[in-house]
């Protein structure tokens, strides 16, 4: 994984960009209660139409700051996932062209076409979560503390290490059913490729059927959660 990260180091400048965007969205997402508070406690109940107005206004500015700050962020993750996936991407087919013929038939083509597509999009995505949930659940957690009744807060101390929990007992479960797909999909594509590949001589032979119910029993072969 960290031989991974190093990919991002030509596009630091947007992993750095995209949480501190991130950052300056949830800074303010804690003061929306606040003037809605306001608008409640101070407006309504005194009958105050300028508290209300004032209050909504603050409201729909900080929500638009909000909404431009979380677009940067997409936008500047995006950027960084993208280039250093593309990056890994050139990079593992360079090293196809020289492996040797016995690593290519211990890897398998199907699986060599899974890495270069499948897990190059997942780490992509998981890139692009990382850079936006990095600084997001923090600091809203942070401000909750801070803006909230610290009462309240304490039933997130509670959840938090039950949740912590919880994750890491299904991650446990499903990182070994995860490398069995994976295993799967690497026999789903070798199936398309060969199939693909020697389509006429399928077609002369008229062995459409046949192929078909090849690649269906390993479509269906995916492991179940029991």
């Amino acid at each position: 994984m960290k031989r991974l990260f190093k990919f991002l180091e030509p596009y630091w400048i947007f992993a750095v960009l995209a949480p501190l965007a991130m950052f300056l969205e949830v800074a303010i997402d804690p003061f929306q209660p606040k003037l809605l508070e306001e608008i409640i406690d101070v407006g309504i109940m005194n009958q105050d139409l300028d508290v209300i107005v004032s209050a909504g206004n603050k409201m729909l500015m900080t929500t638009f700051v909000a909404v431009l700050r979380g677009i940067g962020c997409v936008i500047f993750s995006s950027i960084a996932a993208q280039n250093a996936g593309a990056d890994i991407r050139r990079s593992i087919f360079t090293k196809v062209q020289y492996l040797s013929r016995a690593k290519l038939d211990k890897y398998g083509t199907g699986s060599l076409i899974t890495r270069i597509t499948d897990d190059i999009v997942q780490f992509q995505q998981f890139v692009m979560i990382l850079l936006r949930m990095f600084v997001r659940a923090p600091m809203l957690f942070i401000g909750s503390l801070i803006l909230i009744s610290w009462r309240l807060s304490l039933i997130f101390l509670v959840i938090i290490p039950l949740v912590t929990y919880l994750t890491f007992a299904i991650m446990k479960r499903v990182l070994p059913l995860f490398s069995r797909v994976q295993q799967e999909m690497d026999n789903v594509n070798t199936r398309v490729r060969d199939n693909l590949s020697g389509i006429r001589v399928v077609e002369s032979f008229a062995s459409a059927e046949f192929e078909s119910s090849k690649f269906n029993a390993a479509n269906e072969s995916t492991p179940q959660l029991q």
